[in-house]
């Protein structure tokens, strides 16, 4: 008796395959800077209760790789002043007391200074904030914070560099987990609805219990699998194993849609074993990152 795949079965996984390549590449494909690191000085002149000062520094714009989400703009930057706390990344605060915090937000845009085309329209000028410690309101209104005795007066700000940009990649988030296996389960139930079962070929006890499993697989392994690899993204990771982690929930599935169809057509023993590929990555990639 011959045993051979149906058309159908390779045309889904074929689709599932493809939809799966379009939806990393066009949706969570980066660009990657040439020049992903820059120092740009600034200066600012103010004057506070009738005493002008000038403050300057160096304003350190980055190429932050990080998960990216649909939508989303393909590069990440990042910028903070230099000799300063990130947490203050990009204000100076130049009075406080009692009454109020006096800062100035120095609202340069990473992206922009680096070259980046989708920032093209940004306009970068300072501005005051004052925070009122008695009941917390904040206070940018230039003739409010002329009130308060606080006047910007002038800065110099960087022009922003030539940047060349390139493919870099492939940077999944938690959100392409949901996307992912949304398109293996519907390869399973597709190859469920149009591959049929070869009669003469099945029905050993190996089938029964790969059936069995292909259900524990389906409502114990998926969801669990499916929940880690989604909270994963707390870690802030970035890495290529990351990236594997992302996909173990879909390649959970798809080897549950595998296994039916190999179990119909009368693979017993690799319908079996298929089934486990996606539990087995997942504990690879737990372990290899564990240690």
């Amino acid at each position: 008796m011959n045993k051979y795949i149906p058309r159908g079965a390779w045309i889904i996984l074929a689709l599932q395959l493809t939809a799966t390549a379009l939806l990393m590449i066009c949706g969570y494909g980066v660009q990657k800077p040439a020049v992903q690191i820059q120092e740009f000085p600034f200066s600012i002149t103010y004057t506070y209760l009738g005493e002008q000062k000038t403050v300057s520094g160096i304003f350190l714009a980055e190429y932050t790789p990080s998960a990216r989400y649909l939508c989303e703009k393909s590069v990440a930057w990042s910028g903070h002043i230099l000799e300063q706390d990130r947490l203050r990344s990009d204000y100076i605060r130049i009075a406080e007391n009692e009454a109020l915090s006096l800062s100035i937000n120095l609202n340069l845009e990473p992206g922009w200074l680096m070259g980046d085309s989708t920032y093209a329209g940004s306009t970068c000028t300072p501005s005051g904030l004052a925070i009122l410690l008695t009941d917390g309101q904040r206070i940018t209104d230039s003739a409010d914070l002329e009130a308060l005795g606080f006047r910007l007066d002038s800065w110099e700000y960087p022009e922003p560099i030539e940047n060349r940009f390139s493919f870099g990649g492939i940077s999944l988030s938690s959100e392409a987990v949901l996307y992912t296996s949304v398109i293996a389960i519907a390869a399973l139930l597709l190859c469920m609805i149009f591959v049929e079962r070869d009669w003469d070929q099945t029905g050993t006890i190996l089938d029964k219990i790969g059936l069995v499993m292909n259900l524990l697989v389906v409502a114990f392994a998926f969801p669990f699998i499916l929940i880690a690899s989604t909270l994963s993204e707390i870690l802030g990771e970035t890495s290529a194993l990351q990236q594997v982690l992302y996909l173990t929930p879909a390649l959970t599935m798809t080897g549950v849609c595998v296994s039916v169809v190999l179990r119909r057509r009368g693979y017993s023993l690799w319908g079996f074993l298929i089934q486990f590929i996606g539990p087995a990555v997942f504990a690879l990639a737990v372990l290899i990152g564990k240690y």
